[in-house]
C-alpha cells in the first residue's frame, strides 16, 4: 500500500499466473467503493517499473499521453528522491535490491520510451472479465487507453 492506495493482481478469469494477471489499484479515499483500476500488465512488470524509478509510484507515469510528460514526471521523481536523507535513501536502495535478488526484474534501459511502447499504445491492453464479487472493471480511459 502507498500512501492509502493499494495494489492487488486480479488474475484473468481461468488463468492464475503473474505473467498474465494484470495489477491493479484500489484507492479508498478518492475512488467509488469496488472500483479497480489497471495499472500494469503483470506483477513482474510492476516491480521493474517500480524499481526503474525507486518508487511504488512508479504507475503514475502511465497516467501520461507523451514522452515529454513522462520524461518531466521522472525528473521530477529524480528531484525528490535526492531531497530525501541519506538513510531512507539507503532504505530505498536496500529495497529495490531486495526485490532484484527475489524478483525476476527487466533492466529497463530507456524508461519513458519502454512506458510508450507498453503502456501508451491502446492494442496492449485487453478489456478483463472479473470473476470476484463486487469488482468491476474501470472503464481504461483514466489513462488514455479504451473508449
Amino acid at each position: 500500500a502507498v500512501d492509502g492506495v493499494e495494489y492487488c493482481v486480479i488474475p484473468r478469469e481461468g488463468d492464475t499466473t503473474l505473467e498474465n494477471s494484470p495489477v491493479y489499484h484500489l484507492s479508498p479515499m478518492d475512488t467509488t467503493e469496488g472500483i479497480a483500476t489497471w495499472t500494469a500488465k503483470n506483477f513482474l512488470d510492476f516491480l521493474s517499473l517500480s524499481v526503474a524509478c525507486k518508487d511504488f509510484w512508479a504507475p503514475a507515469y502511465l497516467a501520461c499521453d507523451s514522452i515529454a510528460q513522462i520524461e518531466e514526471n521522472l525528473k521530477q521523481d529524480e528531484w525528490e528522491y535526492s531531497q530525501k536523507e541519506l538513510d531512507e535513501q539507503q532504505d530505498i536502495e536496500d529495497i529495490m535490491a531486495l526485490l532484484k535478488r527475489e524478483f525476476p526484474i527487466k533492466e529497463i534501459a530507456n524508461l519513458p520510451q519502454y512506458i510508450v511502447d507498453n503502456y501508451i499504445n491502446p492494442e496492449n491492453h485487453l478489456t478483463l472479465s472479473f470473476t470476484v464479487p463486487g469488482i468491476h472493471e474501470v472503464n481504461l480511459g483514466q489513462y488514455g487507453f479504451g473508449n
